[in-house]
């Protein structure tokens, strides 16, 4: 390998942003400051679909900093219990943002996609 973080696929990066919990990592997550993953443990206990203090350190060794970290999202210091962006945070944190405003404004995704008119006889016009 030659030192570059291979680019995220769509796949993968919708994957990446498909939990509320990473998310939140996400936006907790600062490029160039290492985070105690115990702050994160905080951040995410303010969530009020979460477990207990100890199920959110579980989950978040166990399931999503390793998810963030194998796709470079993030830099996980398993030693030093510390978190910081990797070299595609910058790509998942604006597609979160895009994805988040596309939820709180579902107006936009109702209609059909702009040109895509159909005449009654169910045939593009």
């Amino acid at each position: 390998m030659n030192g570059v973080a291979p680019k995220l696929t769509t796949d993968d990066a919708l994957g990446v942003i498909a939990t509320t919990a990473r998310r939140q990592i996400l936006r907790a997550l600062t490029e160039g400051d290492a985070v105690p993953v115990s702050d994160l443990v905080r951040v995410l206990s303010r969530h009020e679909d979460t477990p207990g203090m100890a199920g959110i350190g579980r989950s978040l060794r166990h399931i999503h900093l390793p998810k963030l970290d194998a796709h470079n999202v993030i830099e996980w210091d398993r030693e030093g219990r510390t978190v910081e962006t990797g070299p595609n945070y910058a790509l998942a944190r604006e597609l979160t943002t895009l994805v988040e405003y596309a939820m709180e404004h579902d107006d936009i995704l109702s209609g059909p996609p702009p040109g895509d008119d159909v005449d009654d006889g169910g045939e593009m016009a």
